[in-house]
């Protein structure tokens, strides 16, 4: 055991899996895992690498303190209102949604099939992640 423990202590650094970005003790909530609780998550490169308790902040280029913040797979708003020439209480995409970690919304009424081009032109395309289906 002993030699085991020395053994792991003397390998390089660059043996062992870094990080892009480690986000530690944040208030995981993840249905389709079946995860609700303080965990920490590893990501490399935009793909999430790990997720468990005291995951060594050694091991990250940068590591952030979620502890005060959910974490949650993107959120979706299934009632929303983006059409930026209408009333006042429409939202833009990036400006209200994505900040919210809304990352799939559905517009429940800013364009009829009669004015939806001219609205995909003004809104979706102009948009962070605008939708490729349409």
């Amino acid at each position: 055991m002993r030699a085991l423990l020395i053994l792991f202590l003397t390998l390089p650094l660059g043996a062992q899996e870094i990080y892009d970005l480690l986000l530690k003790n944040g208030h995981v909530i993840d249905p389709a895992n079946r995860r609700n609780g303080r965990f920490d998550v590893a990501i490399t490169g935009n793909k999430i690498a790990r997720v468990g308790a005291d995951l060594p902040a050694s091991h990250a280029r940068v590591v952030v303190d979620a502890g005060q913040y959910y974490v949650t797979p993107g959120l979706i708003d299934i009632y929303t209102h983006f059409d930026w020439v209408g009333p006042e209480g429409n939202l833009k995409p990036d400006a209200q949604a994505l900040p919210s970690g809304v990352t799939t919304a559905v517009d429940a009424g800013g364009s009829t099939p009669k004015t939806f081009e001219e609205f995909k032109k003004r809104v979706i395309d102009h948009s962070r992640r605008a939708c490729s289906r349409f």
